[in-house]
């Protein structure tokens, strides 16, 4: 049983894997700009498996510990900022990035851990959220999260974007 599993879960990363390929390929071939883009699809775990960077983010209800999408920023921005290694690292090996369980028991993380971690509670705060890898002014790289505002009500019609 054990076993049949870890080959299922084996071919469904190994489709990943190939499909990210093929989409890398046609993205190039769309612009030649798009080489020097930044774009980040896998990301090494703290137990050296190599993961697609969506895996990292999941909707985490804090309960009554946080009570607002305010609260849940300025908890994330409370936790101490360790910069681990370059974003976008391509020396070899990527950088690790760390599980949320981890970054909230050492209370401290890289830009990544952040951005995953407040991404993660806005989803549970059920806001249109999305984690976005970019370059500030000075041309550093950077993370952002972003959410989307879109008015059901048809009052608005744009949505409101929001970078946190």
């Amino acid at each position: 049983q054990v076993r049949a599993e870890r080959e299922q879960e084996a071919e469904r990363d190994r489709r990943f894997f190939n499909t990210a390929k093929v989409w890398w390929k046609e993205f190039l071939q769309i612009r030649p700009e798009h080489a020097s883009r930044m774009v980040k699809i896998f990301a090494r775990t703290e137990t050296d498996v190599n993961m697609p960077v969506c895996a990292f983010v999941r909707p985490l209800q804090a309960g009554r510990t946080l009570r607002s999408a305010g609260e849940a920023a300025r908890f994330v921005g409370l936790i101490e900022y360790e910069r681990l290694q370059t974003l976008g690292a391509t020396a070899g090996r990527s950088e690790v990035w760390a599980d949320m369980h981890t970054v909230l028991a050492s209370r401290k993380g890289d830009v990544e851990e952040h951005s995953v971690l407040l991404c993660s509670l806005l989803l549970g705060f059920k806001f249109e959220a999305y984690c976005a890898i970019g370059s500030t002014i000075s041309g550093d790289p950077h993370m952002w999260v972003v959410t989307i505002d879109r008015d059901p009500s048809g009052h608005r019609s744009e949505p409101q974007v929001t970078f946190w």
